[in-house]
């Protein structure tokens, strides 16, 4: 399975948080999917992709995943975004199909465009707590926990960067 990546899985950390696994970083091709553009959602350090003719957005694309990876990946992205199949361009390979996660329910600042390096400068540290903790609730049915754990840890987070705490 090859999938398409433009947010916080094109981190080499996040991804091998999500897989359970070491990934070799060469796996990350760069591409771009073309007639998007990536938005930074409200209340949440993450990118949303809104149909954007003559746009694009850059990300990376893994292939050779396997069922698991992808269930894993998945269960990452929630019900906040939806696989769907798609055409990226890869660097140095041309055109190929991938799977792209894509908004279903965050809502969308359209003034702020997505920053990745930017995000890793401001926010990964904590999206790494963030992510370790949720993707240890992998195969539960109720994620009611996962979310509330999310959120305190979340809070306590930007109250202490913040000063407040």
């Amino acid at each position: 399975m090859r999938f398409f990546f433009y947010g916080t899985l094109m981190d080499h950390d996040v991804i091998e948080i999500v897989l359970g696994r070491a990934l070799a970083a060469r796996r990350l091709q760069p591409a771009r999917l073309d007639g998007y553009c990536a938005q930074i959602a409200i209340d949440e350090a993450v990118p949303v992709l809104r149909s954007a003719p003559g746009s694009s957005v850059l990300g990376v694309v893994i292939e050779n995943l396997t069922v698991a990876d992808a269930e894993r990946i998945c269960f990452f992205e929630e019900s906040e975004y939806d696989s769907e199949p798609c055409e990226v361009v890869v660097d140095g390979v041309g055109v190929v199909a991938a799977y792209v996660h894509l908004n279903s329910q965050l809502r969308v600042n359209e003034k702020q465009s997505w920053n990745f390096l930017r995000w890793q400068a401001e926010e990964k540290p904590l999206f790494l707590i963030l992510a370790r903790q949720w993707m240890r609730h992998v195969g539960a049915t109720d994620l009611r926990a996962a979310d509330e754990e999310w959120d305190r840890t979340r809070a306590r987070y930007r109250t202490n960067r913040d000063g407040r705490g």
